[in-house]
């Protein structure tokens, strides 16, 4: 295993700690949080980019400029991007998708599902770090986007970014059923 094999591997264990330390409010989603996600974005870009990867590059592209957002309490919003936007082209994507797969190609509705990957982690973490959604949306979100990235990753042999998913999915999935428990509720107004 190479250096860059093993900043990736390094990359996807401080994601998966972060992500595990703020699902059980062992941190907020504070400096800290945010430092971390910073760290792991950078490694997983490295990986990424010798793998030729090109969804993690955007994602934690995007991932990385919006933890230095929340770091340096810096609220920046885009009036057209709310939590509306995110539900609508989130069953349009998938729709998409899934239509391909059926009628044409596995291998492109893997690559829409990739691409709408990005677009669901990249403007859940920006709408939940400007308190524009609530928890267990984010959560809901940072599982899907989890599980429509994993077929492509594992074609292209990011196994790190696999690895990485597959835990991500599974906290994802439960924080959102332990946050069933409260009164935040995922539905359209979330």
């Amino acid at each position: 295993m190479d250096l860059l094999e093993i900043v990736g591997w390094v990359g996807s264990t401080v994601y998966i700690l972060a992500y595990f330390l703020l699902t059980y409010k062992i941190i907020k989603k504070d400096k800290m949080y945010y430092l971390l996600n910073k760290v792991a974005a950078a490694l997983i870009i490295i990986i990424s980019i010798k793998k030729n990867t090109f969804q993690p590059i955007v994602i934690n592209g995007l991932w990385l400029y919006i933890s230095y957002l929340g770091y340096n309490n810096i609220n920046f919003k885009l009036s057209f991007l709310n939590k509306n936007v995110m539900h609508i082209v989130t069953f349009i994507m998938i729709g998409i998708s899934l239509l391909i797969g059926l009628i044409y190609d596995r291998d492109i509705s893997f690559e829409v599902l990739a691409w709408f990957s990005v677009f669901a982690f990249s403007i859940s973490y920006f709408l939940f770090s400007n308190q524009e959604i609530k928890e267990r949306t984010f959560h809901f979100y940072n599982f899907i986007a989890a599980i429509a990235i994993i077929p492509k990753m594992y074609i292209f042999g990011n196994f790190q970014v696999v690895f990485l998913e597959v835990l991500w999915a599974m906290f994802a999935l439960q924080a959102y059923i332990k946050s069933s428990k409260t009164n935040d509720y995922l539905t359209l107004s979330s």
